[in-house]
């Protein structure tokens, strides 16, 4: 077989193709009335004051997996408990519901944002795993028989050396999809010779279904990303004019209410921005106590042996006479 038509690539094209599934879609909403909550993730419980104003409220849960940020999440989750209170203790005010119904239009608004960010998230997951399973079908189905034919080709028609290379499956996907659209077009030139050596009556027809598949997988991948940084972008000013309608309720029911009263605390514990929470995990094992110290040993004093006894000094003077 001539060399220079295609390369020696492993059969097990899923193994090497990179593809990752999405993790496991799980839903978090706290801070909310019982409500809101759901059974996962839920953190901390409301002030007993608080209780009896809780109520369903129309907010949606913001999933974990969301790129919602965990302030953002809390501020929307405050804005829906003051909203849920507002209406359960409303002041005879006509300024007051207009305060309400526009802290209303927000929280409707933040779960319409919230709903665009997740479907944005979920279509670019959806396309990127649509695009690696048709990169693989590409490799397998169709380039590597088109290699095959076109070396076979090459024996009669040395021209087609190297005009054939089959992408390794590592590729990055938009030189992979350049370096297909390219024997495709090497292909169709010829057609009638790959043909009769056994190409396929709709290899070429398939072929180019399939690229442009994979071709619509990007631009639904890179429409759904922009959809949800859209959604991320609108988020800060939701939340700021949140803020500002909460605010608004304050000064209605500090006017209206004594200081301390049980409803005013209620609605200082509903407009209250709680959290971080801090989730119990596993504690970390405490530090090993180090070991003491040996006690130092004394070495034994050295044994000194007595010197001989020497004469007295009087006796050394009466022998020297």
């Amino acid at each position: 077989m001539p060399q220079g038509l295609q390369r020696d690539e492993p059969d097990d094209f899923m193994a090497d193709s990179g593809l990752k599934t999405a993790p496991e879609q799980l839903w978090h909403a706290p801070c909310l009335p019982p409500g809101h909550r759901s059974t996962v993730g839920v953190s901390g419980e409301f002030p007993q004051s608080a209780l009896y104003w809780c109520g369903t409220s129309t907010a949606e849960p913001i999933r974990e997996d969301s790129n919602v940020n965990a302030d953002i999440r809390r501020s929307i989750s405050r804005a829906a408990r003051s909203l849920d209170f507002a209406r359960a203790h409303p002041v005879a005010d006509a300024g007051f519901g207009m305060v309400v119904d526009r802290l209303a239009v927000l929280v409707t608004r933040a779960d319409a944002i919230i709903a665009q960010e997740g479907s944005g998230q979920e279509d670019e997951h959806s396309a990127l795993a649509q695009r690696g399973n048709l990169k693989v079908a590409i490799r397998r189905n169709y380039l590597d028989r088109l290699g095959k034919i076109a070396a076979i080709a090459a024996d009669a028609h040395p021209e087609l050396l190297g005009r054939f290379n089959i992408p390794r499956s590592d590729l990055p996907n938009k030189p992979f999809e350049v370096a297909t659209q390219s024997l495709l077009a090497s292909a169709l030139e010829q057609k009638d010779l790959f043909t009769s050596l056994g190409l396929g009556d709709t290899f070429i027809a398939d072929l180019t279904t399939a690229i442009n598949g994979f071709a619509t997988t990007t631009l639904n991948a890179h429409g759904g990303r922009s959809s949800h940084i859209a959604a991320n972008s609108e988020f800060d000013n939701v939340v700021r004019q949140m803020r500002r309608e909460i605010d608004v309720l304050s000064t209605y029911y500090r006017a209206t209410l004594p200081e301390n009263s049980e409803v005013l605390v209620a609605w200082r514990s509903a407009r209250n921005l709680q959290g971080p929470y801090k989730h119990p995990g596993a504690q970390p094992e405490p530090a090993p106590e180090p070991e003491p110290a040996p006690e130092p040993v004394t070495p034994p004093a050295p044994v000194v042996s007595p010197a001989p006894d020497q004469p007295p000094a009087i006796s050394m003077a009466l022998r020297q006479r």
